[in-house]
């Protein structure tokens, strides 16, 4: 996975998908203020916030997968932002699908993410081919994705 291009083309669904959120009072405050501040705010503060954010969401990953959080053997679960408070840091797995559409080293696949408390989700993602390597570049249902981890406090 190519955790930057996803983030660098999420921001802008993920602000639009979270701004009715924000504004009905479903989101923590701090991500309520943030999500807030991106959408309403000068470009000089959008970028600022816009690079915090992506910063957080690549820290929250990173320390689920490298803590083993994710993976369900993880014990310790400190050291996660309280912008994501709320969030579940149970077990995930991206189970594969199909491939939907390939051509000229582009390609759309379906998967499913599982969350460990018996939840799931479909996955439409775009990828891209390099150098004899297949990586997600993008998260094509992402607004989606993100309306209903937040619908089910997940």
């Amino acid at each position: 996975m190519d955790l930057d291009a996803v983030l660098a083309h999420g921001l802008d669904e993920a602000i639009e998908a979270l701004v009715g959120q924000a504004r009905s009072g479903a989101l923590n405050t701090l991500l309520s203020m943030t999500v807030l501040s991106l959408a309403d705010g000068s470009p000089q503060n959008r970028e600022l916030l816009a690079t915090l954010l992506a910063s957080e969401v690549r820290n929250f990953i990173n320390t689920g997968i490298s803590k083993g959080v994710f993976a369900g053997s993880g014990e310790d679960k400190s050291g996660f932002s309280p912008l994501f408070k709320g969030i579940s840091l149970d077990r995930k797995e991206i189970l594969p699908g199909k491939i939907l559409s390939r051509k000229d080293g582009r390609a759309t696949v379906s998967a499913t993410v599982r969350d460990r408390k018996a939840w799931s989700f479909p996955l439409r993602l775009a990828l891209e081919e390099t150098g004899g390597r297949w990586r997600v570049k993008k998260i094509l249902n992402s607004p989606e994705l993100i309306l209903e981890a937040v619908r089910h406090g997940r």
